[in-house]
C-alpha cells in the first residue's frame, strides 16, 4: 500500500482547481441572471415588435447571441457587436430528438 503523504499535495491542488471552477461558473450565472430577459427590454425599450431590436447604448442593430458556458448552453445572452454591452438574456428551448 502506498503512503497518502506524497498524494496529498496533488489531491490539494485538484480541490482548488474544482473550487475555483465552481466559483466561475456561479458568477456568470450570476451575471447572466442580472440580465433583463428579452420580453423586459422589449418593454423597456418601446420599439415596436416588428422592428428589429437596437442596442440602448450605442443604437445599433448588430447582435450576437452565444451560450453562456457553450455553444449549446440554453442559457443565451444577446450582446452588441458594436460597442460590446450585454443586452439580454433567453433560454433555448432544448431541440426536438428526431
Amino acid at each position: 500500500m502506498l503512503p497518502l503523504l506524497p498524494l496529498l499535495p496533488l489531491l490539494l491542488v485538484f480541490l482548488v482547481v474544482m473550487l475555483l471552477v465552481l466559483y466561475r461558473r456561479e458568477g456568470h450565472e450570476k451575471l447572466w441572471l442580472r440580465l433583463p430577459t428579452l420580453d423586459e427590454y422589449r418593454q423597456a425599450s418601446s420599439q415596436p415588435a416588428e422592428q428589429p431590436l437596437n442596442c440602448k447604448y450605442c443604437h445599433s442593430e448588430q447582435t450576437w447571441e452565444y451560450g453562456l458556458e457553450s455553444v449549446m448552453d440554453y442559457r443565451r445572452e444577446c450582446a452588441c457587436l458594436a460597442c460590446g454591452k450585454r443586452l439580454w438574456r433567453t433560454e433555448q428551448a432544448s431541440m426536438p430528438v428526431s
